[in-house]
Order: C-alpha cells, then sequence, then structure tokens
C-alpha cells in the first residue's frame, strides 16, 4: 500500500483573527457568567444580543440553554421550535 504524501503545493490560508461583533462579545459575556453561576448576568449579556440581532443562532441557543438551566422549559422549547424553524428556511 502506498503512503499518502502530503501535496507541496496545496496550501489553506487562514484569516487573521477579527475583532468580536457586539453580539459576539455579548454571547461570550454570557458564557463566561455561566461558568460563575451567574445566571441572571448571562441571561442579561444574552438578551442584549438578541435585541441586536434576533435571528443569531448562537444567541437564540444561549437563550435556550439559559432557560434549560433555569428549569423554563416552555421558553426553552419555544427557542428551540424558532431555531430550527429558521434552519429548515432556505
Amino acid at each position: 500500500m502506498d503512503a499518502v504524501r502530503p501535496r507541496e503545493d496545496f496550501k489553506i490560508t487562514l484569516p487573521k483573527r477579527s475583532h468580536l461583533t457586539a453580539v459576539q462579545r455579548l454571547n461570550q459575556e454570557g458564557v463566561q457568567e455561566i461558568h460563575k453561576h451567574h445566571y441572571e448576568k448571562a441571561e442579561t449579556s444574552f438578551y442584549k444580543a438578541y435585541l441586536l440581532d434576533p435571528d443569531d443562532p448562537f444567541t437564540l441557543n444561549n437563550l435556550g440553554y439559559i432557560a434549560e438551566l433555569q428549569a423554563r422549559w416552555t421558553e426553552r422549547n419555544a427557542s428551540i421550535n424558532w431555531l430550527e424553524s429558521r434552519l429548515r428556511t432556505p
């Protein structure tokens, strides 16, 4: 069996790290608050992100997750159902 050799002319250029958008920053802050068990602060960050971009899938997922952590199943299910419907839309 022949060994696979890497192609010398094949290169992948990765983009340089860019600045976070406000929505990304708020989602990261919320996740950091979850790690500290500060669920209300996390929820506030996620809702601020939602107000900036209500279609961001990471924000919607985070809102569903925080609702799940706080045992708010109705909100969690609504968030998941809405996200699933958006993913099915072309």
